[in-house]
C-alpha cells in the first residue's frame, strides 16, 4: 500500500438544491456548484467511492501481476487478446496519486 495523501475515507455525497458536497467525517472536502447543468448522482457516486476505489485496486495489483500472462504482440499464450490490465492499473494509480 501506498503513503496515503488525502482525507481519509468513507467519503459521502450530501446534496442539495444546485449542489453537492462531497463529506468525511472531518467535513467537507468538495462543494460543487452546479449553474449550466444538472446534477448527475452518479458522478457524485464516483467521487465519494474513489478511496475505497483506489484501496481496492491497490490491493488486487499484486494479483493482476501474478495472474497476468506474457503478452505477445498484443494476443496472449492462450490466444486471447491482452487488454493490458496492469498497465491500465498502474496508469489508474499514478493518476490518483498525481504523478
Amino acid at each position: 500500500m501506498s503513503e496515503q495523501r488525502w482525507t481519509p475515507g468513507p467519503w459521502r455525497q450530501v446534496t442539495g438544491v444546485g449542489y453537492c458536497a462531497i463529506r468525511t467525517n472531518a467535513g467537507v472536502i468538495a462543494d460543487i456548484r452546479f449553474v449550466d447543468r444538472q446534477y448527475n448522482p452518479f458522478d457524485a457516486n464516483l467521487i465519494a467511492a474513489a478511496p475505497e476505489l483506489f484501496e481496492a485496486l491497490e490491493y488486487a495489483l499484486p494479483y493482476l501481476r501474478a495472474c497476468a500472462p506474457s503478452p505477445r504482440d498484443g494476443i496472449n499464450q492462450d490466444g486471447s487478446v491482452d487488454v493490458n490490465c496492469v498497465d491500465r492499473a498502474l496508469a489508474a494509480i499514478a493518476k490518483a496519486r498525481g504523478e
